[in-house]
């Protein structure tokens, strides 16, 4: 039986991980806006940031593949006893919570970006 304080700790610290490199994917998304809208834009500098969101989201997908690993080997145990590791639920929780709008705002902001460059490029 894996020790599920140790793979609680870890999910927590996945869930962590992600949200800082979804905040760096939006941070580039950002700056992919201002690129766009500059008045000499840079496509060199452009793809660059494309190619950069697709290193970080690939991280991402990596990281949500080791917390879904993790997760299978304490689920049932954690199903068994919620009220024992509650604070460990509800940070967990929290964070995704927290991804789940980071992820919104990045496909908010990559559809703003794409719709500006489509008229530019028109």
């Amino acid at each position: 039986m894996p020790d599920i304080e140790v793979n609680l700790r870890l999910l927590i610290d996945i869930l962590t991980k992600k949200n800082e490199v979804m905040n760096e994917i939006y941070n580039i998304s950002i700056n992919q806006e201002s690129i766009i809208s500059s008045g000499h834009m840079d496509m060199a500098l452009l793809g660059e940031t494309a190619d950069l969101i697709k290193s970080k989201t690939e991280m991402v997908n990596t990281l949500d593949e080791h917390f879904q690993k993790t997760y299978d080997l304490i689920s049932k145990e954690l199903s068994e006893n919620i009220e024992q590791y509650k604070t460990h639920i509800a940070a967990m929780k929290e964070k995704i919570q927290n991804a789940t709008e980071l992820k919104i705002r990045i496909k908010l902001q990559e559809e703003s970006n794409s719709q500006k460059l489509s008229k530019i490029l028109a």
